[in-house]
């Protein structure tokens, strides 16, 4: 007969066991307490040392803002001793020496010469929009500086671009920021920003653009006009610099080119054709327009060529006495006098003709 198993009671030792391994428990979570606390220490130091440095550089700066404004103050007070200087000189001369009637006395102060002596050289006005103001961007080779190069010593070729503006707004300020009396010759340029898509700010609708043209044109009267159609828009080009679709195109742009060309038919005024001739030259070489256009609106070094050898040709053509080639320096060359008193004799014959 087989003896009975003896039941043993495991009880304690399971309790034992439990105990052991809460009390292993506890102490990990003591030591990854210790470690925390440690870490939080030193990124408390660390921020401590960085807000002592901020501190410090605060300083600085402040004592440099001070330094700075000190400076300036300075600055100002040596241009306001300058300034007040030129202008006792200035009404000086202006009690003893006649004053021309179309003087403007708020532009005396900026002058160092009297301006009765003053003989300005006969000009080449351009106006237009920023096609015209980017004309001076040499890296691009611009067009009126170019302009400005090819007339040395014969004509000052004046600069009247205002970038972004159009007709509606140019014919209130054309007036205000030339002056006609030694104006030869005027290139006005304008379309692109009127050819906006309504209601945009620049969009000004052809009739009113070219009655707005026809304006800029008689407050030059008497001056040689040549009057340039805007250049075809490179669309793909163009539009590529917006999120959404473009504010004009090249098709929109063709209308206002065309009333340009209707209007020197009208006025009897030389047209030059940048719009055809760019078109042309780009069909007959199977080139995109972008190779005039450096981001389908505004012309790069190509489109500023194109432009400048057009108005030459144009100029050549139909004012012929404005031609570069045999136009005389205006003032003496260093080769033509032998000495001080031919040159003086000279620069009387000189001022006489102006």
């Amino acid at each position: 007969m087989a003896r009975p198993v003896a039941q043993i009671d495991w009880t304690p030792a399971t309790q034992a066991n439990e105990a052991a391994a809460q009390y292993v428990q506890t102490g990990a979570v003591d030591d990854e307490l210790q470690e925390t606390e440690a870490q939080i220490a030193r990124a408390t130091h660390e921020l401590e040392v960085r807000l002592d440095a901020i501190h410090v550089d605060m300083h600085k700066a402040h004592e440099s803002h001070k330094h700075a404004r000190s400076t300036c103050a300075r600055i100002r007070s040596d241009v306001g001793f300058v300034f007040d200087a030129r202008r006792e000189r200035a009404q000086a001369v202006a009690t003893t020496r006649p004053v021309r009637k179309d003087h403007d006395p708020t532009l005396y102060y900026t002058r160092t010469m009297d301006p009765q002596a003053t003989h300005q050289l006969p000009q080449i006005v351009c106006i237009g929009d920023s096609l015209t103001q980017h004309g001076w961007d040499v890296g691009k080779r611009g067009w009126t500086a170019q302009l400005a190069q090819t007339y040395l010593r014969r004509m000052d070729v004046v600069n009247r671009g205002l970038s972004g503006f159009n007709t509606r707004w140019a014919k209130h300020t054309v007036p205000r920021i030339i002056s006609t009396q030694n104006i030869r010759l005027v290139c006005i340029l304008f379309g692109s920003n009127d050819a906006q898509f309504a209601p945009g700010k620049y969009h000004v609708p052809v009739d009113e653009f070219t009655d707005n043209l026809r304006d800029i044109t008689r407050m030059v009267a008497g001056a040689r006009v040549l009057l340039v159609t805007p250049p075809p828009v490179a669309d793909r080009l163009y539009e590529s610099l917006f999120e959404g679709p473009a504010d004009r195109c090249c098709e929109g742009t063709r209308l206002y080119a065309d009333a340009v060309r209707t209007l020197a038919e009208e006025l009897r005024i030389p047209c030059v054709d940048l719009w055809t001739a760019m078109e042309t030259t780009a069909t007959s070489t199977n080139t995109p327009l972008d190779s005039f256009l450096w981001d389908g609106l505004h012309l790069n070094a190509n489109g500023n060529d194109l432009l400048f050898n057009l108005l030459l040709q144009a100029i050549k053509s139909n004012y012929p006495e404005l031609n570069p080639d045999s136009m005389p320096f205006v003032v003496p060359g260093h080769l033509d006098f032998a000495n001080l008193d031919e040159l003086t004799h000279m620069l009387a014959h000189f001022t006489k003709s102006q």
